[in-house]
């Protein structure tokens, strides 16, 4: 097993969050990248969770909303 400071954990992430495609990357609006120290109770084992609208689901009044969440 491999260990990491958080410091190099949060690194690692802002390096995978740039590598994302640019078609991918020019359709993340108004969603946050949240590192946690562990899931939440319902989120149970998961490594990673989008909490939000999807885009599909979004219609021309999506406005004044909280950001998507990726955990």
């Amino acid at each position: 097993m491999v260990h990491v400071t958080d410091e190099e954990f949060d690194h690692l992430v802002e390096e995978a969050v740039a590598r994302i495609p640019k078609r991918f990357a020019e359709r993340l609006e108004n969603v946050s990248f949240l590192v946690a120290d562990a899931p939440t109770r319902e989120q149970g084992r998961l490594l990673g969770l989008y909490e939000g609208i999807p885009l599909p689901d979004r219609s021309f009044n999506y406005s004044g909303v909280v950001p998507d969440v990726i955990t």
